[in-house]
């Protein structure tokens, strides 16, 4: 072999080996190692996946509040996606996930060791009602095609994430609180993957967007972030939070073994023994109406996290005054309206129990002093006259996205206004291979 063929050969070994030595980085904790990926246009990142920022929230830290990762020793290996959260298929309903699941990504095009901390920090909070969801969801191939961080957390989720006895004993929020306690973390440790801890903007959508809504009024978040994008939710709509729920946690307790326990805190020891699966699965009894795929089960006032209404916090402008982006999409609940009134049988249903299921349907509340009578005033208003067919079910859809969506959306960016600068939305695009061209609905001449 020539001398020039060696050169060549030590050169390509030297190139290939740089390759394959994996990214490390020193966070408070520990060393974790990651991965070298690149973005949609090309762009090289680092991706360090499935960090704990928590103890594992089992067995006596069952509903309770999060505590913070221990440190660990050695190098952690940060190349594959955390487990999800214990939950049931959105779809099939069936069981998935593990107990042990506050694990965070971090994305960044940071090399490790190269000094910088002046990146700006986006943090993703993932949908799902508060039932399903996972970081997996918000990946970084578009994002990182920008200079900046992505950091996506995972929460508690359905019964294990906020269950609640309206007590000190089981208080709720849990889910809420891990976030917190990610949101912590990520001032703590960001600087080590080249970001600015002043440069946080929080971001979701649907239950994700209410979460974020959420910490623009909790005390407990004040400071953790300088700007936030709630896409689709808010924590003014009336799926984001729940009233009145100590029933579903007596409701649990029977269904796992706990018998007739009402004495709060001798409930929160029988549940923590309980069976994890058996306990998650207790979400699907919560769901509003046949598989309406909203639960009622979520965020609550506490008198911790969440010190008062949502509402009165707004209005009297004590929220968090940061700068905010907020808004909707055209068809909110076009999902939704299809399982609702394309379903032979659901719709005989609702038809046939027509008080019953509006008041579920459109959540409202019973504070309301006449919640039937306002239900049915809503229907008549968007459906009277309307017969079942296409444009029941178009119908159905501007109702349902008002109702759920839109209203609350709206009244949470006029009220921040008052407080800080708000920019609002309505995203009305409907691309080539949207799953929505499929719906007769809302057909070719109906394009937005």
């Amino acid at each position: 072999m020539t001398r020039v063929a060696v050169m060549v050969v030590v050169l390509v070994a030297a190139v290939l080996g740089q390759e394959a030595v994996l990214p490390v980085v020193n966070t408070e904790e520990g060393r974790i190692s990651g991965l070298r990926e690149h973005s949609l246009s090309g762009a090289a990142f680092y991706a360090y996946r499935s960090i704990p920022f928590a103890q594992p929230p089992v067995g006596d830290l069952r509903f309770k509040a999060p505590v913070a990762s221990l440190r660990w020793d050695g190098v952690r290996d940060g190349s594959s996606e955390p487990p999800l959260c214990l939950q049931p298929s959105f779809i099939t309903k069936e069981l998935q996930g593990f107990e042990d699941c506050l694990y965070l990504n971090v994305f960044t095009p940071s090399e490790p060791g190269s000094g910088r901390r002046d990146l700006p920090v986006m943090v993703s909070i993932h949908g799902g009602a508060f039932f399903c969801g996972s970081a997996s969801e918000s990946g970084p191939n578009a994002l990182l095609n920008h200079d900046m961080v992505l950091v996506v957390i995972q929460y508690r989720l359905g019964v294990l994430g906020f269950l609640s006895t309206e007590d000190d004993a089981i208080p709720g929020n849990f889910g809420l609180l891990d976030q917190v306690l990610a949101l912590q973390w990520v001032q703590r440790n960001i600087h080590h993957f080249g970001g600015d801890p002043q440069k946080v903007t929080i971001f979701g959508e649907s239950a994700g967007a209410a979460s974020v809504s959420y910490h623009l009024l909790s005390p407990k978040s004040r400071g953790l972030y300088s700007r936030a994008i709630m896409q689709s939710g808010s924590a003014l709509n009336p799926w984001a939070h729940s009233k009145s729920r100590r029933d579903l946690a007596l409701h649990a307790g029977r269904t796992v073994g706990c018998g007739e326990l009402e004495d709060s805190h001798g409930l929160l020891g029988c549940l923590q023994r309980a069976d994890a699966d058996k306990l998650a699965s207790v979400v699907l009894d919560f769901l509003v109406f046949h598989r309406f795929p909203l639960v009622n089960l979520g965020p609550r006032v506490d008198g911790d996290f969440l010190v008062e209404e949502p509402a009165k916090t707004l209005k009297e402008g004590r929220q968090n005054n940061v700068p905010i982006i907020s808004g909707v999409t055209t068809d909110e609940a076009a999902m939704f309206s299809i399982e609702m009134t394309e379903n032979e049988s659901v719709l005989a249903s609702l038809n046939e129990k027509l008080s019953e299921a509006s008041v579920a349907i459109l959540e409202i509340g019973a504070h309301e002093d006449n919640p039937v009578d306002l239900a049915n005033k809503i229907f008549q208003h968007y459906l009277g006259g309307v017969n079942p067919g296409v444009d029941y079910t178009e119908q159905f859809n501007q109702m349902m996205s008002d109702r759920l969506f839109k209203v609350g959306v709206h009244h949470t960016s006029r009220l921040h206004s008052q407080v800080a600068t708000t920019y609002t939305y309505e995203f009305n695009h409907r691309g080539q291979f949207s799953l929505l061209n499929v719906l007769p609905w809302l057909s070719t001449e109906n394009k937005h």
